[in-house]
């Protein structure tokens, strides 16, 4: 019963004040809102099931053996994607999501028992897992008919997933736990980051092709992933330590000044010294090692998410802008000079590659869109609201890909123009 209790109130309490900025407050905004990212998540369904289709009217025109081994590398790439979204999903619960404040001194100041607090803080982060694993899902279904067109299967398949993913995501979460020092901690993600790199752009193929060409039954396949989830699930929870909740200082002091406010309320945060690191390691091995420079129009546009935290970082001090004359176009133009200067190796590259500019937009609206999200839910009044830009933000790499150079000018010019208005409201 306590185990509820605590989980129920470390949901209300991560949710509260998710719509709380001045802008989301109007219900015409919510509206809107609602409906635009309703449209784009069925937009990009859409365009995923006539992919789909088009890849079925091919294989219909293939022989039985060609099939069979065309259906066994399609499920295995769906376990082999499975996973890696646990690695990916327990990276950004790990890395974004913690309790606030009034939860842990909630927890830690009534008396509940240890084992209580380790059970509810399980399945909160569990619960969270769940959701965003639940979006790929929606999205893996219409790939279900290129592997079998009978509902029992389909829903095997879906079920099999589940426990697959639960038990990846429940494992590494336990060797998390092992780990009591910080440093352990952080070098424990970027081993993970690491594997699940060189899982992506190597060893998946490599595993999907050696099940593909072996003749082993779809059910089997299922069956052992099902076994394997379970299996991992159940030897977690039982072992799973401690996790030692406490706060977590995400800046470094940086003395400022007046002038220099917009550029260390994005410098001064952990999340920027790590997308830098990571982009440029990883910048580096695409163009040195593997001499991909297409890699690079993939990796770079990634610079944009350090526009993510601009509004979490400002926010107890935004209120004082307008005693400093700080006017909000004022702003927008020094942060906009600042995602020019993040853009420059977008653009550099992407002109050597392609001879456009497409890159260089779609790094730049990826920037005024994590600006915008930073502002509208920022991560200190509500636990949930990076969890929530996070998703969005993909969302809108994938829509943002699909489009030309002519649509990502007119889309630059709107967010340009709400991202004004979301900065003018968040000052008043």
């Amino acid at each position: 019963m306590n185990t509820l209790c605590l989980y129920k109130f470390y949901f209300k309490d991560s949710f509260q004040g998710i719509l709380s900025h001045p802008f989301l407050r109007k219900k015409y905004i919510r509206i809107i809102l609602s409906l635009g990212f309703i449209f784009l998540y069925f937009f990009y369904f859409y365009i995923n099931v006539k992919q789909v289709n088009i890849v079925k009217n091919i294989a219909d025109s293939t022989t039985l053996n060609q099939l069979m081994i065309a259906k066994r590398q399609t499920l295995s790439s769906l376990y082999n994607l499975t996973g890696l979204l646990a690695g990916l999903i327990f990276l950004l619960l790990e890395s974004g999501v913690h309790l606030n404040e009034k939860s842990l001194y909630f927890t830690k100041a009534l008396p509940f028992s240890k084992k209580d607090i380790i059970n509810s803080e399980r399945l909160f982060y569990l619960t969270l897992a769940l959701i965003l694993f639940e979006l790929y899902v929606f999205i893996i279904i219409p790939m279900l008919v290129l592997i079998t067109t009978r509902l029992i299967t389909a829903m095997i398949i879906v079920i099999s997933a589940h426990f697959f993913f639960i038990g990846i995501f429940q494992m590494l979460r336990f060797i998390y736990s092992c780990l009591h020092h910080r440093w352990g901690r952080r070098i424990y993600r970027l081993i993970l980051i690491i594997v699940f790199y060189f899982h992506f752009v190597d060893i998946r193929y490599k595993i999907d092709s050696y099940i593909a060409n072996k003749p082993i039954n779809l059910l089997a396949i299922m069956m052992i992933s099902m076994i394997v989830g379970i299996a991992l699930f159940l030897m977690s929870w039982s072992m799973q330590k401690d996790l030692n909740l406490y706060m977590r200082s995400e800046y470094k002091f940086i003395p400022a000044c007046s002038h220099s406010v917009y550029l260390l309320a994005l410098i001064r945060t952990r999340f920027f010294k790590i997308v830098c690191i990571l982009v440029a390691v990883l910048s580096f091995y695409c163009h040195f090692v593997i001499k991909d420079n297409e890699g690079l129009n993939f990796l770079l546009p990634f610079l944009s998410l350090i526009f993510l935290y601009y509004g979490n970082t400002t926010l107890s001090l935004r209120r004082m802008f307008t005693h400093y004359r700080i006017k909000p176009l004022y702003e927008l133009f020094w942060l906009t000079l600042f995602i020019c200067i993040a853009g420059i190796p977008s653009l550099f590259v992407g002109i050597m590659t392609h001879h456009n500019v497409q890159v260089f937009l779609y790094g730049f609206n990826l920037s005024l869109s994590a600006l915008i999200l930073g502002i509208l839910l920022p991560k200190r009044i509500s636990n949930m609201n990076e969890l929530i830009t996070s998703i969005v933000i993909i969302l809108l790499m994938m829509i943002y890909l699909l489009a030309n150079t002519y649509v990502l000018c007119a889309i630059l010019m709107i967010l340009w123009i709400i991202a004004y208005y979301t900065l003018k409201e968040a000052t008043q």
